[in-house]
């Protein structure tokens, strides 16, 4: 079983150690020393990392990717600093920032899919005699290990070398080596069947994984031989499928005692003399296997439980022929993409395979490291949700978030994890979520939209689940994120209609609920332009849609207190480039109508502003004609506050000054006029 158990409690608060972590991992200058240009020098005099802190720290910063030298040197001080456990899998670590920790007493290393190591950082590990873990899965630095050196690796219980490129001669030396060791995955790295590499560890290894290995008859003869192995997985993601015979796995059941867990997903796998197959996924009713809950119901309603059967000698109640003659039921059987998924008794508490919604859950989980099993679980799940009323909606939040957090560059992953997601979160499952899982599933859409910008059926499944939440208070919590990411969208020239309506409605929507500092942000993003741009577009076009009426609405709202310093010149450039040159004065009415009576001001200031700019008309024009339109509307409420405001002075003025365009001299009489007869006349002090 590839995957670990996952928590999906959400009940258990974070630690204050995992909140320290991050807070000192976002402000550096709490543990070390920062030079202006803003790289870590060395560590504060008075700090001292623990190990719990060390190891924590050099964790997190390996999640964003980017591990810096300056960094990792700090842990080159092994008197102020302890690390025990280092899992940078999938950073940018480099052989020099490896050679900063070669004096730190490692028990674990995990350098899986680390590219930028080099066979040369092989050297690295020969201090670490202590280490007990290592994974090195796709990362060149085995091809560095030479046989004819003593290697400090004697300790080593778990060994991950899959989809290397050692050769057999270094990989027959370096199981000799291997004293201790009790799992082994060399998955993709056995290219011609032979396993003899492994005869120093036939008696010890208990886990041993062989995925898409070239394996032939002698090669599952001699597994049926290492007699002390509780796991083994043989799964295969190629073309030409390893047959399971019956026979071989009648002997597995004979000589290997101790197995709990099989892994045979992608094979072919013989179930019994003629082939049938009892029940078929057609027939959910009749549709069952070993779950735990169906376990402890079938030992009380059975009459012959699984303990009876053993006691009198029989085999195992299973629709696998070869597996009848198991001790006692697997706890783990991978049956993806085999058609004995779909049979009516398997001998496992856990299945994963795609026969429901349950087997599928363990299919995502247990393969959420290898990216074929994951995206057709992940895909086999969506046909799922879509046609049936799923349980366990908690459980598949989450192994789905982990999944796309766990491939941020796959593309089909993203699509199809964001796709269940959008079911998840729409109205039939929304209420079993928690709060801390809705904040779980929006990072991981707002990470696979950051990480595939290109697609847009993946930018569109973000979008369509995004919308389910509760706008703006779910996304709230990243806001800064969420604002960039929807205007880099909209200023995408190749959007379809549904994301750029998306996408705008949402704009809207959070500036809306916005003040201060981040109503600022939107402006100093680009909000402005981008509506701008957009709404030019449909001018164009002669098109006066909805998305033009929610983009004015969003410049209204972006642009409606004083306290939020837009850029001005620019939005009044960009106004007059959109409408004094593509519209008519029959246009220009009809746009500026959309957004005004929808918004209720309680300054007119934001308006003031463009009621002075001579040089550039249509501004000046709506402005004005804003006013006039407000105070029609309602005369108690704003003729008050225009003049209240000074507003009346600044109509005079622009009323007797010889660039004012006739059409604006005329609105302006309009509006004192109205105040005059709502108030009483009025005198403004020129």
């Amino acid at each position: 079983m590839t995957g670990s158990s996952i928590n999906y409690s959400d009940n258990i608060p974070v630690s204050l150690v995992d909140r320290l972590i991050c807070y000192i991992a976002q402000n550096p200058s709490t543990y070390c020393v920062v030079n202006k240009e803003g790289e870590l020098v060395k560590l504060r005099d008075d700090a001292v990392l623990s190990t719990p802190i060390s190891d924590k720290l050099v964790n997190l910063q390996a999640e964003s990717g980017h591990i810096s030298e300056s960094f990792m040197k700090l842990f080159s001080d092994t008197n102020k600093t302890r690390l025990e456990r280092m899992k940078v899998s999938g950073s940018n670590i480099t052989d020099r920032c490896l050679s900063y920790v070669r004096k730190q007493t490692l028990i674990e290393l995990d350098l899986s899919h680390c590219q930028n190591i080099t066979p040369c950082a092989f050297q690295c590990l020969d201090e670490q005699r202590h280490l007990q873990i290592l994974k090195l899965e796709n990362c060149a630095i085995i091809k560095g290990y030479n046989r004819m050196k003593d290697v400090a690796f004697r300790n080593l219980r778990l060994l991950n070398i899959a989809n290397t490129e050692i050769n057999a001669v270094q990989l027959y030396c370096l199981m000799k080596e291997l004293e201790q060791l009790t799992s082994l995955d060399v998955s993709k790295v056995v290219k011609n069947g032979d396993l003899m590499f492994l005869n120093p560890l036939r008696a010890s290894l208990k886990s041993l994984v062989l995925h898409d290995c070239m394996l032939i008859q002698t090669s599952l003869d001699y597994i049926c031989t290492m007699v002390n192995l509780r796991h083994l997985d043989i799964s295969n993601t190629s073309a030409d499928k390893l047959d399971i015979r019956t026979a071989f796995l009648h002997s597995i059941c004979r000589n290997l005692p101790n197995l709990s867990s099989l892994d045979l997903s992608g094979n072919s796998v013989e179930t019994d003399g003629n082939g049938n197959f009892p029940y078929r996924r057609s027939d959910q009713s009749k549709l069952k296997y070993h779950s735990p809950a169906m376990l402890a119901k079938e030992q009380t309603e059975d009459l012959r439980t699984d303990a009876e059967i053993l006691t009198e000698g029989d085999a195992t109640s299973s629709s696998i022929e070869g597996l009848r003659s198991l001790p006692r039921p697997l706890q783990f059987l991978g049956l993806l993409g085999c058609a004995a998924c779909e049979l009516t008794y398997l001998p496992a508490i856990k299945v994963a395979g795609e026969a429901n919604e349950q087997q599928v859950l363990n299919a995502i989980e247990a393969y959420v490291s290898r990216s074929v099993f994951l995206l057709k679980a992940l895909n086999v799940y969506f046909d799922v949700i879509k046609t049936t009323n799923c349980s366990e909606i908690p459980r598949a939040a989450n192994i789905i978030a982990l999944a796309m957090k766990s491939h941020p560059q796959d593309c089909p992953i993203q699509i199809s994890g964001s796709a269940s997601l959008y079911h998840i979160s729409g109205e039939t499952y929304e209420r079993n979520l928690s709060f801390t899982m809705k904040r779980r599933i929006i990072i991981a859409l707002l990470d696979a939209m950051e990480n595939n910008t290109k697609s847009l059926t993946l930018q569109r499944n973000c979008c369509l689940t995004l919308y389910n939440f509760q706008l703006p208070f779910d996304l709230q919590f990243q806001y800064k994120r969420l604002a960039k990411i929807l205007i880099n969208i909209i200023n995408n020239e190749s959007i379809d209609g549904i994301v750029e309506r998306l996408c705008v409605y949402m704009c809207n929507n959070i500036v809306c609920h916005v003040e201060g500092e981040e109503k600022k942000l939107m402006g100093e993003l680009g909000v402005v332009k981008s509506m701008l741009v957009l709404i030019r577009k449909r001018v164009e076009i002669k098109s006066y849609d909805e998305v033009m009426e929610t983009a004015w609405s969003t410049l209204w709202n972006v642009t409606g207190k004083d306290d939020t310093r837009l850029c001005v010149t620019d939005y009044l450039a960009s106004s007059h480039a959109v409408f004094f040159n593509h519209s008519t004065h029959c246009e220009w009415k009809l746009l500026l109508c959309v957004p005004l009576f929808t918004i209720h001001f309680r300054s007119f200031e934001p308006i003031f502003r463009l009621v002075d700019q001579f040089h550039t008309p249509v501004c000046q024009y709506w402005s004005v004609w804003a006013l006039t339109n407000l105070c029609n509307v309602d005369p108690d409420k704003y003729c008050r506050l225009l003049r209240k405001e000074g507003g009346l002075e600044k109509l005079y003025k622009i009323l007797h000054d010889h660039r004012t365009i006739d059409r604006v001299r005329v609105l302006a009489d309009q509006t004192i006029n109205l105040n005059n007869n709502s108030l009483g006349p009025y005198t403004p002090q020129i």
